[in-house]
């Protein structure tokens, strides 16, 4: 699992880098956040409501990469690399509290970080 992480990080890095160099002038936008709309939260089906909300954390990640995507921030893309790091970094914690669900949130867990790294690919 620190492998799949390792390789997102990578991924982010390269395409934030690759973004900042397509750029010829710098971005007129005057302010420093972008507002994300509310990812609707779902049960993903866990007897725990952190490990649900752990998985939920995923969707929020993903929604506000395509939102800053969409208006080319490369700043504020770059700044998504730390959630994505304490997104992670809570997996082996989760996968302990899940239990017998473990083998279920690891699906899932690999389903939404394959669908962050088909956005990132774009």
């Amino acid at each position: 699992m620190k492998f799949v992480g390792f390789l997102i990080m990578l991924t982010l890095c390269l395409a934030s880098c690759k973004n900042d160099s397509t750029s010829a002038a710098p971005a007129t936008q005057t302010t420093n956040s972008v507002q994300t709309p509310p990812v609707e939260k779902k049960s993903y089906g866990f007897t725990s409501e952190d490990v649900n909300n752990y998985v939920s954390s995923y969707d929020d990640f993903i929604s506000e990469y395509k939102n800053l995507s969409a208006t080319n921030d490369t700043k504020n893309l770059a700044k998504l690399e730390s959630k994505l790091k304490a997104i992670q970094s809570e997996n082996e914690k989760m996968v302990s509290m899940a239990g017998s669900e473990a083998e279920k949130l690891n699906q899932l867990v690999k389903e939404k970080t394959d669908e962050i790294n088909t956005l990132i690919k774009k």
